[in-house]
């Protein structure tokens, strides 16, 4: 029982429905006591309106599937495995492969890719959440030596773990 005077504060921490960015959700409070004959119920009820933001955490693993690994003269192919760990979509999701002057771009599938230059890229839009693409690049191996074929992956939804956006693989 809460005397004259008294505070008390009650914390809550909930997790709200995917789909609900942008929108203003409400929470009401409200207190009442039926012993207790309340001279100013004006302030009891309050409420706090909060509107959530997406974040969406993409990443990109990438590794090279020909077994013989890079030899000049020779194809081979990455394969590039970009995923949206949620917990909102990933909007307007692209994958940037920039090849090394050791390699020259052929062909992909598993996406729209184009090239321009070294550098591919592959348009994958929005991404939901447990979402997958792989994506397969075919290269000319053009040089010998160790090369190394870096890949990114961004998003223009906040991502809060950078740390999985890139990978590369060195042969």
């Amino acid at each position: 029982r809460m005397g004259s005077g008294d505070v008390v504060v009650i914390n809550r921490t909930t997790t709200v429905a995917p789909g609900t960015e942008g929108q203003t959700i409400v929470n009401p409070a409200s207190v009442t006591d039926p012993a207790i004959n309340d001279t100013n119920s004006d302030n009891n009820e309050s409420q706090d309106d909060v509107t959530p933001s997406a974040i969406a955490d993409v990443g990109v693993i990438k590794e090279l599937l020909t077994p013989t690994g890079l030899n000049v003269g020779r194809q081979a192919t990455y394969k590039l495995t970009v995923y949206n760990d949620g917990p909102s979509t990933a909007r307007d999701v692209v994958l940037v492969d920039t090849l090394p002057s050791a390699l020259a771009y052929v062909d992909s599938r598993g996406a729209s890719c184009t090239a321009a230059g070294q550098v591919v890229t592959c348009q994958l839009g929005d991404m939901d959440p447990g979402d997958v693409i792989a994506i397969e690049l075919d290269v000319d191996v053009l040089e010998s030596g160790t090369i190394t074929n870096p890949a990114d992956v961004t998003t223009t939804t906040p991502d809060p773990n950078p740390d999985n956006d890139h990978d590369q693989v060195t042969d």
